[in-house]
């Protein structure tokens, strides 16, 4: 069976992934682990392939939202449940 983990983030959030993925691997799994290409050796030491995710996990806004943000300060966020009782 095939498998495709998809991991993106920080060291600490791909790592517990590729464990996973090491595991399974070892069970007899075939599995691939999506995640940017600065984790392709953490990946591939774990005898896993790595499935390249484009684009930079180190993404920066530009100075204008962050001035922006500053200015305007915390963004009240309303989250609404909707059903029946």
């Amino acid at each position: 069976m095939r498998v495709l983990i998809v991991a993106i983030g920080s060291r600490s959030d791909v790592a517990p992934y590729v464990g996973l993925g090491a595991r399974l691997h070892a069970e007899g799994y075939d599995v691939a682990v999506a995640a940017h290409d600065p984790f392709r050796s953490l990946v591939e030491e774990a005898g896993l392939e790595l499935r390249s995710i484009p684009g930079d996990m180190h993404w920066e806004p530009p100075l204008e939202l962050v001035d922006f943000l500053r200015e305007v300060g915390p963004v009240p966020v309303f989250v609404g449940f909707h059903g029946t009782a």
